[in-house]
């Protein structure tokens, strides 16, 4: 019973597992409960070294681009200084 509960409510853990129990007429303390519950299916995910790594690399590509804007934007605005600057006016 134990485990069909745990497998038909995977967020369920032994306290709410245990309550449910009680409810419905069975003694049994918690401890039973989480003995005889079965290993909890961990989800694939990313590793704390895989998501530091992805936000670093993210990270220098949004550094790379602001220096590439600012730079295009300097250079941008050293043309317009030899061309006269009634862009930056009008």
């Amino acid at each position: 019973m134990i485990a069909q509960m745990t497998r038909e409510n995977f967020l369920w853990g032994a306290p709410r597992i245990h309550g449910e129990l009680l409810m419905l007429g069975f003694k049994v303390s918690q401890a039973t409960v989480s003995r005889y519950m079965p290993p909890a299916n961990r989800r694939p995910g990313q590793s704390w070294r895989t998501l530091i790594r992805n936000q670093a690399i993210a990270f220098s590509h949004t550094q790379s681009l602001e220096q590439d804007s600012d730079s295009e934007f300097l250079s941008l605005r050293n043309r317009s200084s030899v061309g006269g600057e009634a862009w930056l006016q009008g």
